[in-house]
């Protein structure tokens, strides 16, 4: 009897708070939502080549939403171009987005198309996994790691009038190799006279991500 009362409680607890959250999302157990510790290095999680329009604009509007969830926050971008890669000793940087993507731990907390409800779990990360984010961790000095993932779509026209796509956002602590966070949600950006469709799509990406952090921390 008590096991189906605690059941239901649970359950009534998903429902009831599925409205305030933007997407799946899953947060380890011990997480308050402390985003960064001493310093944040946020790592744009892409295929080999050139960045889309629309992944551009997430790496552009990152600052704004990050101070803005932590004032005090201190971050870096974690790509070829920072003085860290100098540290990596040859190892390519590329490799943790593939590796990332190839552990199924990591998606599986936050599902893609889920239901847009919070969850207490620790992913259990393959070894390669925790291997990497230590060694990308150790050479950008960071103490949390940001993944964001922005899709694979492109318009056709930088001028089109809407941009869908989903979005996946991973926060990971380098240092024990867990997954503190991961946030998947769908979101459409709309064409304005301010800013392009990818750009809205960017800034509604972000502010789905910063209302996940905040809920995590009023719970």
């Amino acid at each position: 009897m008590r096991r189906h009362l605690l059941s239901a409680i649970f359950l009534t607890g998903l429902v009831g708070c599925a409205s305030t959250v933007p997407g799946p999302s899953q947060a380890a157990p011990h997480w308050d939502g402390a985003l960064g510790g001493k310093r944040l290095g946020v790592y744009l999680m892409t295929p080999r080549g050139p960045f889309t329009v629309a992944q551009f604009e997430c790496l552009s509007q990152a600052d704004d939403v990050l101070k803005d969830i932590n004032p005090a926050l201190r971050w870096t971008q974690v790509d070829s171009s920072s003085k860290g890669v100098r540290q990596l000793g040859g190892w390519d940087l590329d490799s943790l987005g593939e590796i990332l993507l190839a552990d199924s731990a990591v998606w599986r907390a936050a599902p893609s198309g889920g239901v847009p409800a919070l969850s207490r779990s620790t992913p259990a990360l393959g070894t390669a996994t925790r291997d990497a984010l230590l060694r990308v961790g150790k050479a950008y000095e960071v103490d949390q790691i940001l993944v964001l993932r922005p899709g694979l779509s492109r318009n056709a026209k930088d001028s089109a009038k809407s941009f869908r796509e989903s979005a996946w956002f991973g926060l990971f602590d380098p240092s024990s190799g867990a997954q503190l966070y991961s946030l998947s949600v769908p979101l459409e950006g709309s064409r304005s006279a301010s800013r392009s469709a990818e750009a809205d799509w960017a800034r509604e990406a972000w502010k789905a991500f910063a209302r996940g952090v905040k809920g995590v921390r009023s719970r």
